[in-house]
Formats: structure tokens, sequence, C-alpha cells
């Protein structure tokens, strides 16, 4: 998908609010935009399975929330792979404001994690058996290697990130 922008989508008693992936690959490039998206899980997106999304080169997500849980993502069982992504003023009840990951692997580069909140644990991230991980850059792209930034994630149990073991 490329040059998308969607507002105000809606899963009522769903998840994922503007993208449910299980098992499918999806990659999202330049410039999609998300506003007001709302789910059960996965304010904006719900990714499960043997299925892969991709999140590259300005993509914003904006004022997402989810009832439960990842106010901006939820994982389950997949990978994801976030370049230069915006996700901002993201919000879940019950945990991860930005993202529930549970076990998932997120690879992240360039992106900016910005005023992410939860009522309960993680305000920016909730993470059960799961890696959470930087990745540099391709070896000659010094456009690509940006830092990621974490700013203003509040919630009663873990500011930023909750982390649980598998025991």
């Amino acid at each position: 998908m490329q040059h998308v922008q969607t507002t105000g989508s809606t899963a009522l008693q769903g998840k994922g609010g503007m993208l449910f992936l299980r098992n499918a690959e999806a990659t999202v490039v330049d410039s999609t935009d998300t506003f007001a998206s709302s789910g059960t899980v996965g304010g904006s997106m719900y990714v499960e399975g043997l299925a892969g999304l991709h999140l590259f080169r300005r993509t914003t997500i904006k004022h997402s929330a989810a009832a439960e849980y990842g106010g901006f993502m939820a994982a389950k069982g997949t990978t994801v792979q976030l370049d230069r992504a915006h996700v901002e003023n993201c919000t879940a009840v019950v945990g991860g404001g930005g993202m529930h990951l549970d076990p998932s692997a997120v690879t992240h580069d360039g992106c900016s994690f910005l005023d992410l909140h939860s009522a309960g644990s993680g305000g920016g991230l909730w993470m059960k058996s799961s890696r959470f991980v930087w990745h540099e850059g391709h070896e000659g792209d010094e456009e690509h290697a940006a830092v990621t930034t974490f700013a203003q994630s509040r919630s009663p149990v873990g500011s930023f990130a909750t982390v649980h073991d598998q025991g």
C-alpha cells in the first residue's frame, strides 16, 4: 500500500481499527496516515501469526486508541519492521499505549514514539516473550541509519515499557 490516508476507521468489537493481518503480509510505504482509529485490541493495527508488517518512510499514526491492548498496534506471534515511522498520542486502557507484543519481534530504525499512554501497564510498550530491537540501517545508507526517539509515555506501571518473561 502506498500513499494511503485513513481517518476515523473503527473495529467496534474486533481487532485492528485500520488493518487486521492474520497469516498475511503487508507493506505500507510513504505518508500513510491514520487518525482516530480504534479497536478492542490494536487501535490501528493488529498483526498475528505467519504475518509480516513493514511500515516504511514517513508512515504516521496519530490519535489511535484500543479499549484493551496496543493503542497503535497489537502483535501476536509475528514480526514487524518499522522504518522512520512516527507514532503519536496513542492510548490503550489495559496495557501498551503504543504497542502490545505477545510474543513478537519488532525491528525499528529512525522512528519516533511520542505521548503514549495506558491506564494499566506499559505506557509505550507492553511485551511478553518478545523482542524490540533497534536496527542501525543499511551499510552506506546514512539517511536510513537514524536514531529512534521515545518521549512522554505514561502509565501507573512502567512509564515506557512493561516486560514479562516466559516464566
